[in-house]
């Protein structure tokens, strides 16, 4: 039950960019397979659950079908369907992330674990950076915003810093999301193009109950 006709998935998106790679007996295998998804991480949340479920399925149908596709083709296909996904089919469990996502690098900070907090609004993504583009983009800015080497930045030292300073998309939001306002005065930080948003996480919880569950059958 996804909230968007299945053109528009990002597995069935996987599905059709995989296809050419396949010889007649792979498609003819994948005709007998079935992909079931558990849908835990809202949709217009900023979670990439989308993107998650798309490097699942491209992982799993790699596995299924003894594909020899290598790491980087893998990633080139992730990178058409999302901006996410080359970063969950990279397997790090933290990166630096680059370009409009294809650049995935190790990085040395070492993870942490957040709290998720989940308004009832869904954010439109295209919607989110079209008012970014349209009321907050200058290149000036950029080359500054580049200048200061965030990715060479502690974590720590980003955690002292404001909402709206750690996530340029957030301004954006607000304009479009007004009633999100709310969040981002409890100190709280925007995650992706949201609408949910994080913090270090204070209280630990089941991580699995959080997670979409994707496989292949």
């Amino acid at each position: 039950n996804f909230d968007c006709p299945m053109q528009q998935n990002t597995i069935y998106k996987a599905y059709r960019l995989l296809l050419p790679y396949l010889k007649e007996s792979q498609k003819e295998a994948l005709k007998h397979l079935r992909v079931l998804v558990d849908k835990k991480i809202p949709s217009g949340g900023g979670l990439g659950g989308g993107s998650s479920n798309a490097a699942c399925f491209l992982q799993g149908i790699h596995q299924k079908l003894k594909l020899d596709l290598d790491k980087q083709t893998l990633r080139n296909l992730g990178a058409q369907v999302g901006s996410d996904v080359p970063f969950f089919l990279s397997g790090l469990e933290i990166a630096n992330v680059e370009g409009r996502g294809e650049i995935v690098e190790s990085c040395d900070q070492e993870p942490f674990e957040v709290e998720i907090i989940i308004p009832k609004i869904s954010c439109n993504t295209a919607k989110v950076f079209q008012k970014y583009s349209d009321s907050f983009y200058q290149e000036a800015k950029i080359k500054q915003i580049k200048s200061q080497n965030w990715l060479k930045k502690a974590n720590q030292e980003i955690f002292t810093k404001s909402a709206l300073e750690n996530n340029d998309l957030l301004a954006a939001v607000l304009l479009l999301y007004p009633q999100l306002e709310s969040y981002v005065k409890e100190n709280l930080f925007l995650s992706g193009s949201g609408s949910c948003f994080w913090r270090k996480k204070i209280l630990r919880v089941n991580a699995t109950e959080s997670k979409d569950s994707t496989k292949v059958e």
